[in-house]
C-alpha cells in the first residue's frame, strides 16, 4: 500500500474515530487481550499436563486457575470487542457516506453526472463504505494478530527452533488470499456498471412516475425480469470469482496444514528422545491450532485492508477533485450595467459534439430574452451554460465583461433565479419546498410573497394545511397536477426578487395557453421591477410562440446555431424561419 493510501486511511481512521475516540481504544485494548489470552491457554495447559506428570497438585491448581482466567477474557472480551467493533464499522459507514454526499455536492459543474465512470466508482464507493470501514478496522486487527503471531512463535521456538519456520507456512494461504481477492474485486469494479442499470430498471416500475408509463405500456414484467437478469449475471460473475478466489484460498492452506501436521511429527519425536516433555507436545498443539487461527485472522483482516486501501483510492479522487481551487474568485456584480455576452461560443457534452456552436449574441442589461427553436436545438443547454453548470468547449461567456470562469460560482448561482420544465417535486411541505429558493431567506413573509408573485396563493389555500401541507403521496402528503407542481416551482423562482439572471426553461409547459399567459404577463411586472433596480436579464425559453412577442429580443436556434436575432416585428418582417414557426403556430391555434 502506498503512502498515499496510508496517509487518506490515516485521515479515514480519523473519521471513524470522531466522538467515539474512547470506545476505538477500548476495542484495541480488548484485543490486544484476547491475543495475548491464546498464549496464556497454551501456557497454562503445558503447565498443567507437566505439573499433572510431577504430581505437583499446587502447580496443577494453578494451570487451571490460569486457563480458567484466560478463557474467560477471551470469551468475555471476545464479545464485547466484536459488539464495539460493529458499532464503530457501522457509525463510521454513515459519516463516510456524508462525506461522500458532501464531497460530491462541493464539485461546481455537473460534468462528472455525464461521465459513466465517474459514477460507476461513487457507485461502487456508496456500496463500499463496510468495506472500507471494516479495512479500517482491520489495520488494528493485524498488528495485534502480528503480536500474537510473534508471541506464539517465541514460544515455538522455545521448544525446538525448527518450529519457527510456521511462520513460514503462513506466506502460501496470503499469496492466495490475496490472488484471490483480485479477482473478486475486479470482477465487483465489472458489474458496477450493470449494478447501476438494474437499479435504475427496478426504479422504473416501483416510482409512481415512471410506473404508469410502464404499466399502460405493459412493460413493467420485461422490465423487472431483465433488471433481474443483470443482477442474476452481475451476481454470477462475482461467484465464479468468489469460486476461484476459493480453490486458492485451499491450495495456501493445505500447505500451512502440512507444515502443522510435520511440526507435531517433530515433536512427538522430541518426546520420545526425552528432550521435550508431553506438556511441550500440547503447547505446541494448541497454539498450533492457536496459530493456525490467527494466521486466519491476520490474513481476513489483511484482506479487508486491501479492499480499503483500494476503495480509499475513489474516495482520494473524489476528495481531490472536490478540493480542486475553482479558478473563479471575483464575486458576481451587485447589479448588470452592461449585460451578459457569448463570444464564438461552442460546447458539446461528453460523446456529443455540436450542441451548440459558435454562438455570438449580447443580452443587454434588463432585457427580457426569448429563445426559441424546434427540440433538440440547444435551448437548455444554453440555460445550463449561463447558470456555469458547464463550460463552453471554446469561446466564453462574459458577465459585464468579465468572464464567467473567473467569477466565483456560489456567488453567481447566489444571484440567479430559475425554474424548469422538468422541476423537481420536492415531497416536503409546502413552504419548505418554495424556501428551497433562497434558503438564506429567513423573513416568514418571503415565502407567502414568492407564492403570490407566482401567482399559486389559490393553490395553497386550497390544501388541507396550507403551507404545512405535506407534498407527494411517499409520505403521506398530498399530491397536485403537474400544472400545481409547476407553480410551485415558479414560486421558488420567485424566491429572490432581485436576481441578476432569471431563467425560465419552459416552466409552464403543463400549463394551458391562457394560464401560461396570465402568469407571463404576472412574470413581465416583476422581471420589469428586478431590471430597474438591478439590470436583472430574463431569459425564457419556450415553443410557445404567443408569449415572446413583447420581448426584447428573440433568440432563433437551429442544431445549435443562431439562425436569427432580433425583435418580435423584425423576425417577423424579414420572413424567415421565426415568422415560418409563428404563423404555423398561430394557424395551428385558430
Amino acid at each position: 500500500m502506498t503512502a498515499g493510501r496510508w496517509h487518506l486511511l490515516a485521515d479515514l481512521a480519523r473519521l471513524t474515530t470522531r466522538g467515539d475516540r474512547w470506545r476505538a481504544v477500548a476495542v484495541t485494548v480488548m484485543a490486544l487481550a484476547i491475543a495475548a489470552s491464546a498464549a496464556t491457554i497454551g501456557l497454562s495447559q503445558r503447565w498443567l499436563v507437566d505439573s499433572t506428570v510431577h504430581g505437583q497438585a499446587t502447580m496443577v491448581l494453578a494451570a487451571v486457575v490460569l486457563g480458567v482466567l484466560a478463557h474467560t477474557m477471551t470469551a468475555a472480551c471476545g464479545r464485547i470487542e466484536s459488539n464495539l467493533r460493529l458499532y464503530l464499522i457501522e457509525r463510521f459507514g454513515i459519516l463516510l457516506n456524508g462525506e461522500i454526499v458532501a464531497w460530491s455536492a462541493r464539485l461546481p459543474t455537473l460534468d462528472h453526472l455525464d461521465d459513466p465512470r465517474f459514477l460507476d466508482r461513487s457507485s461502487l464507493l456508496r456500496h463500499s463504505t463496510w468495506f472500507l470501514a471494516a479495512g479500517l478496522s482491520a489495520i488494528t486487527e493485524v498488528g495485534i494478530a502480528a503480536c500474537g503471531l510473534l508471541l506464539s512463535l517465541w514460544l515455538l521456538a522455545g521448544v525446538h527452533p525448527a518450529l519457527g519456520l510456521l511462520a513460514v507456512l503462513a506466506v502460501p494461504p496470503f499469496l492466495a488470499n490475496r490472488a484471490g481477492l483480485r479477482r473478486v474485486r475486479d470482477a465487483r469494479e465489472r458489474a458496477e456498471g450493470t449494478s447501476r442499470l438494474e437499479q435504475r430498471l427496478h426504479e422504473l416500475v416501483i416510482r409512481p412516475e415512471p410506473a404508469k408509463e410502464a404499466l399502460v405500456a405493459g412493460a413493467e414484467r420485461m422490465l423487472s425480469e431483465r433488471a433481474a437478469q443483470l443482477w442474476r449475471g452481475a451476481w454470477r460473475a462475482e461467484a465464479r470469482a468468489n469460486g476461484l478466489a476459493g480453490v486458492w484460498q485451499l491450495l495456501g492452506w493445505a500447505v500451512y496444514l502440512s507444515g502443522l501436521v510435520a511440526a507435531l511429527a517433530v515433536v512427538s519425536r522430541l518426546v520420545a528422545q526425552g528432550t521435550a516433555s508431553v506438556g511441550d507436545a500440547v503447547l505446541v498443539l494448541s497454539l498450533g491450532t492457536q496459530l493456525l487461527a490467527q494466521v486466519n485472522v491476520a490474513i481476513q483482516a489483511a484482506h479487508q485492508v486491501a479492499l480499503a486501501g483500494h476503495v480509499t483510492e475513489y474516495y482520494r479522487s473524489l476528495r481531490e477533485r472536490a478540493r480542486r481551487p475553482h479558478p473563479g474568485r471575483q464575486p458576481a456584480p451587485a447589479a448588470l450595467r452592461h449585460g451578459i455576452t457569448l463570444r464564438d461560443v461552442s460546447f458539446g457534452y461528453r460523446g456529443q459534439e455540436g450542441v451548440l456552436r459558435r454562438l455570438d449574441v449580447h443580452l443587454p442589461a434588463g432585457s427580457t430574452v426569448a429563445v426559441v427553436g424546434l427540440n433538440g436545438a440547444g435551448k437548455s443547454t444554453l440555460v445550463k451554460l449561463l447558470s456555469g453548470m458547464y463550460q463552453p468547449r471554446a469561446g466564453s461567456i462574459e458577465i459585464d465583461g468579465v468572464p464567467l470562469h473567473q467569477l466565483d460560482p456560489a456567488s453567481w448561482r447566489a444571484r440567479l433565479s430559475a425554474a424548469f420544465q422538468d422541476a423537481v417535486r420536492f415531497q416536503v411541505r409546502v413552504d419548505e419546498a418554495v424556501r428551497i429558493g433562497d434558503l438564506h431567506q429567513l423573513d416568514p413573509a418571503a415565502v407567502p410573497a414568492a407564492v403570490d408573485r407566482a401567482g399559486a396563493t389559490e393553490i395553497v389555500e386550497q390544501l388541507p394545511e396550507g403551507y404545512r401541507t405535506q407534498l407527494g403521496t411517499m409520505f403521506g402528503g398530498v399530491d397536485l397536477s403537474g400544472g400545481q407542481w409547476q407553480r410551485l416551482a415558479m414560486a421558488r423562482a420567485c424566491m429572490r426578487p432581485d436576481p441578476l439572471l432569471l431563467l425560465l426553461d419552459e416552466p409552464t409547459a403543463a400549463m394551458d395557453p391562457a394560464a401560461e399567459h396570465l402568469l407571463f404577463e404576472r412574470f413581465a411586472r416583476i422581471a420589469a421591477d428586478a431590471a430597474r433596480s438591478c439590470g436583472t436579464i430574463t431569459l425564457l425559453v419556450t415553443h410557445r410562440y404567443s408569449t415572446v412577442r413583447d420581448a426584447d429580443l428573440v433568440i432563433v436556434l437551429d442544431r445549435g446555431r443562431i439562425i436569427e436575432q432580433g425583435r418580435h416585428e423584425e423576425l417577423l418582417a424579414r420572413g424567415g424561419r421565426y415568422a415560418e414557426l409563428y404563423r404555423l403556430q398561430a394557424k395551428g391555434y385558430r
